[in-house]
């Protein structure tokens, strides 16, 4: 399936205040990749975890608050970060406005693992 229309494809609450839509994974016919859009409400978080693969993250709107192994960043709208396979990282929205960035995997086998503070 070559083509995708994004706004037919459901949101997936996966933490309060943070909504996910995976546009490409294998149930869309992927073999290698997996992208979506995540969007995180003022106050929401995505706590400490790690993935069996590397995410990009390209953040198009909004502020938040970001954790990538020992470094920790505020980024804007407009900034990309890498979380390797394996390194722990987190999201939060502690602004006043939403925030949306998407994601890709290098993978159709994502997992992801909470990892205790």
């Amino acid at each position: 399936m070559p083509f995708i229309t994004n706004r037919q494809v459901r949101a997936e609450e996966r933490f309060p205040g943070v909504k996910v839509k995976v546009y490409v994974s294998k149930e869309s016919g992927a073999q290698g990749t997996q992208m979506g859009e995540v969007s995180m409400n003022p106050g929401s978080q995505i706590p400490l975890h790690t993935h069996n693969v590397e995410e990009a993250i390209i953040l198009l709107e909004g502020t938040l608050e970001t954790v990538v192994g020992r470094e920790k960043k505020v980024i804007k709208g407009g900034t990309t970060l890498l979380a390797p396979a394996g390194v722990p990282h987190s999201l939060a929205n502690k602004g006043d406005k939403s925030a949306r960035f998407v994601n890709a995997f290098p993978s159709v086998s994502v997992t992801r693992t909470l990892v205790s503070s």
